[in-house]
């Protein structure tokens, strides 16, 4: 039987989801697709990234440096891979998320303000914050209109501060709680909130949190813990090495760690070499880029038409700095610590530092302990060097490194999403496809995976474009595929 070689540079969560979803599959013309994945570091899985603080790897004391969680009932297609990995002996450890966040201003920063998510749905337990009262009605608003924007053709050209000029949002609410929940997310760059899209940010909320669906954002137990949303409980990176064993020993993919390659497109074919030295790994029918997308330029040699690298050059990203630490001044007192503890910016600082989060691992692993270790990311306090834990390298090589990580992330902006609009384009051009965080959405780890999945339709050729896969302000019939799918009342039509 004809094969079909694929070369997919890039072993992230977008790598990896597109040879699962291609492996073994057969394309229209008889051939049967057979990938190889090219990673330049020694190890799979970009930002999935976990912290091992104890003696062994996989198990706790842990922190995830990275991706920590995912919602069980919004990341469908990653929910279906999960239950595929566990049926092949795989399986995956993951357990209901201790689900709460606190809003705080540091020490020094001229302010004391400091709330917890149960405190705003309680104001009245609460007369010495009388902004409760009036933020419990605003944060209600926020959720009830949080379907329309993912639905309505009006809300896609939006900006965040359109969309609190349109909502009437006080200007206390939109510092103190949207603008501090959204310059926490990953995908915000040194612009700030301000001008970031709604649609996008919503999107986002959609997917990690259930808004815009009453039932899923509402779900939780007695004890406060989501029965929707999930964290791993063996870290992140045990969901990428269970995958990464799948592919390995049962879909029989070809992983090449520590390969950093290049392809170059010449007279019909495509040959994948070493970015570095002589030699080459051998010729290829399909490459797909998996990397970010100011690498395609250095990875894609030919091949790549001049409206490819166009799209790829609009995109931007952020750096994140992530920190396992001890230092209690990051965050808030005791007894209002939370899972998760926003930084409320002060106005001057709003531009100055995007995705400022700060979590408790032991909260977020479902303990009752809301002391270290911490994880900040972008900390507005400066973390001293002794309070940085030592930790074991998370592939086990047995050796001490410090638990801190630089972490890239494409923004969500207007540019990225007209970029990836205009990408589908080129999608296939010279059997050229390209995935990543920055092809689609916010790059979630389940969109992602639903971008591998539509590539491996298109390069079997089974793929059919439905009307609503992409934003169309102009098309009154969109409705997006993650609405669709967590909505039984839905059509496809």
């Amino acid at each position: 039987m004809a094969m079909k070689r694929i070369a997919i540079i890039g072993g992230g969560a977008a790598g990896l989801g597109a040879a699962y979803f291609l492996q073994g599959q057969q394309a229209a013309d008889g051939s049967t697709c057979q990938c190889t994945v090219f990673e330049k570091n020694q190890h799979f899985g970009g930002n999935a990234l976990t912290a091992y603080l104890g003696d062994k790897v996989w198990e706790k004391p842990f922190a995830d440096l990275g991706v920590n969680d995912f919602n069980k009932k919004t990341y469908t297609t990653f929910d279906a891979i999960l239950s595929e990995l566990k049926a092949r002996n795989y399986p995956v450890a993951y357990a209901p998320l201790l689900d709460t966040t606190t809003f705080y201003v540091p020490p020094g920063f001229g302010s004391d303000v400091s709330y917890t998510m149960k405190e705003l749905q309680n104001p009245d337990e609460n007369p010495d914050k009388p902004y409760l009262e009036s933020f419990k009605r605003q944060f209600k608003q926020f959720e009830d209109v949080a379907y329309k924007v993912l639905t309505e053709p009006k809300y896609f050209r939006m900006t965040v501060d359109e969309f609190i000029a349109d909502q009437g949002f006080t200007e206390q609410f939109a510092l103190w709680n949207l603008k501090a929940r959204i310059q926490n997310m990953y995908y915000i760059d040194d612009r700030g909130p301000g001008g970031m899209p709604i649609y996008g940010v919503m999107k986002y909320y959609h997917l990690q949190e259930g808004l815009g669906d009453r039932e899923t954002a509402a779900a939780r137990d007695t004890a406060g813990r989501s029965t929707t949303r999930m964290y791993f409980q063996n870290g992140a990176s045990s969901w990428i090495h269970a995958l990464e064993q799948y592919l390995r020993n049962v879909a029989r993919v070809e992983l090449r760690p520590g390969a950093e390659a290049m392809a170059r497109f010449d007279g019909g074919t495509w040959t994948v070499l070493p970015m570095h030295g002589g030699g080459n790994f051998g010729s290829f029918d399909v490459v797909i880029s998996a990397v970010y997308a100011e690498s395609v330029g250095a990875v894609i040699a030919g091949g790549a038409t001049n409206l490819a690298a166009g799209v790829a050059s609009r995109f931007r990203y952020s750096d994140s700095l992530s920190v396992v630490h001890d230092f209690e001044d990051v965050m808030p007192v005791r007894g209002q610590r939370s899972t998760y503890n926003i930084v409320i910016n002060p106005p001057d600082r709003q531009q100055l530092r995007p995705y400022v989060i700060n979590y408790v691992a032991n909260m977020h692993q479902g303990r009752n302990d809301d002391g270290p270790p911490f994880v900040s990311l972008c900390p507005i306090t400066p973390v001293p060097n002794e309070d940085v834990r030592q930790m074991w390298d998370w592939g086990g090589m047995q050796r001490k490194v410090m638990a801190s990580a630089f972490l890239r992330h494409n923004t969500l902006s207007y540019d990225n999403l007209i970029g990836q609009s205009a990408l589908q384009s080129v999608q296939g051009t010279n059997n050229l496809y390209f995935t990543g965080g920055w092809t689609i959405g916010a790059g979630l780890h389940e969109e992602v995976l639903r971008q591998g999945q539509m590539l491996s339709k298109m390069i079997c050729g089974t793929y059919e474009k439905h009307h609503s896969e992409h934003p169309d302000p102009d098309d009154p019939g969109y409705v997006p595929r993650h609405i669709r799918e967590t909505r039984p009342d839905m059509s496809e039509a």
